[in-house]
């Protein structure tokens, strides 16, 4: 995959232009980059008139991080997604498995004759829509977006905007990975009214108390060698039993 995606931009513009009913679909698990995007587009194709869904495949809710990004309340649960949407955008997904057990959509829609655009920026991702945005050079999907909302020639409302910055935000590592083009996108966010602040608190800054002890649980358990020097921790999710009320059950390793 190279970075010209221009024509390929061209008949994403063309598919969305004129459709009345778009599903949009992250990975499961989503980040700020599959949520955000799916989101951002979302709020997009909705002040064009069409009838507009996000979702993903697990889990059930969007997560506490990512809610301040859907002020629309575009979300649906995975059960609420049509059998064969008429129109099928899918965002961030290196394959069709990543979309967990909303992945038959894909096939369900081009069986009905709907379009399937997919915009991915991973390495190797699979053409399987029957328009493939595809760039692993480009630092986010939401990058993508952006581009694809100036080929639709829409305006970018502030809460689109928002969206879209925060999956360029972390997918950069808060922009230390982005280059200056991507800078001049993120200015132009900005301009149309995104809080960087405000937009990156909730995804990088804040933290459910009990996500603390267990930080304190992990890194109690660290070991180091001498040169190289490498550190590394675990913790189980019976050690200790306090740490992980909501966290989750999982090993961690650092």
């Amino acid at each position: 995959m190279g970075t010209d995606v221009t024509g390929e931009l061209k008949a994403a513009a063309a598919a969305l232009a004129d459709a009345t009913d778009v599903t949009l679909l992250g990975h499961v698990n989503p980040d700020a980059d599959a949520f955000g995007s799916a989101v951002g587009l979302g709020m997009v194709l909705r002040d064009r008139g069409a009838s507009v869904r996000v979702s993903f495949g697990s889990p059930a809710a969007v997560p506490e991080s990512l809610r301040h990004l859907d002020d629309a309340g575009l979300f649906v649960p995975a059960d609420a997604v049509p059998s064969a949407p008429r129109t099928l955008v899918v965002l961030d997904c290196g394959s069709v498995d990543r979309l967990g057990p909303l992945a038959d959509r894909v096939a369900t829609t081009r069986a009905a004759g709907g379009d399937v655009v997919v915009i991915d920026h991973h390495f190797a991702t699979a053409e399987f829509g029957t328009v493939n945005v595809l760039d692993d050079r480009a630092e986010a999907t939401a990058g993508l977006v952006l581009r694809l909302v100036d080929e639709l020639g829409a305006p970018l409302t502030e809460p689109a905007a928002r969206a879209i910055y925060a999956g360029i935000l972390t997918d950069t590592s808060s922009f230390r990975r982005a280059t200056p083009a991507t800078h001049l996108a993120a200015a132009r966010l900005l301009e149309a009214g995104v809080d960087p602040d405000a937009v990156a608190r909730p995804l990088l800054d804040s933290h459910p108390f009990d996500w603390l002890r267990m930080l304190s649980a992990v890194l109690g358990r660290t070991s180091s060698t001498r040169p190289p020097r490498r550190a590394w921790a675990w913790c189980t999710p019976r050690s200790p039993p306090r740490t992980w009320p909501t966290c989750g059950a999982r090993t961690w390793t650092v």
